[in-house]
């Protein structure tokens, strides 16, 4: 092949590229409304609705949220804390041990 033949035939693929790339229907696709989005969630979640007049706000979907938060267990505290294992100040770690009868 010539030197113009290898232009010709990388020109065609990149403009074949670049016609599939904007041809593409995943990238031409909108994203829902916020009140699409907001119908979608009453439709699942129909206790969200607080005053239950079919329309759901956005404070309602806070606080619908806040309530079904589960609570924080406590945070357990390490057997051994800050144990270093090298030279470097980086390398320390909290060590949990697990209770247990057997070995």
């Amino acid at each position: 092949m010539t030197r113009f033949s290898l232009i010709h035939a990388g020109v065609r693929l990149l403009v074949l590229s670049a016609l599939i790339a904007v041809s593409c229907p995943g990238w031409a696709e909108e994203k829902p409304s916020a009140d699409e989005r907001l119908q979608k969630l009453l439709k699942r979640f129909p206790d969200a609705d607080k005053n239950k007049d079919g329309k759901l706000t956005r404070e309602e979907v806070l606080e619908f949220r806040q309530k079904r938060q589960r609570p924080r267990g406590a945070v357990a505290e390490p057997t051994h804390a800050n144990v270093k294992y090298g030279k470097h100040e980086r390398n320390v770690l909290d060590f949990y041990q697990a209770e247990s009868d057997k070995p």
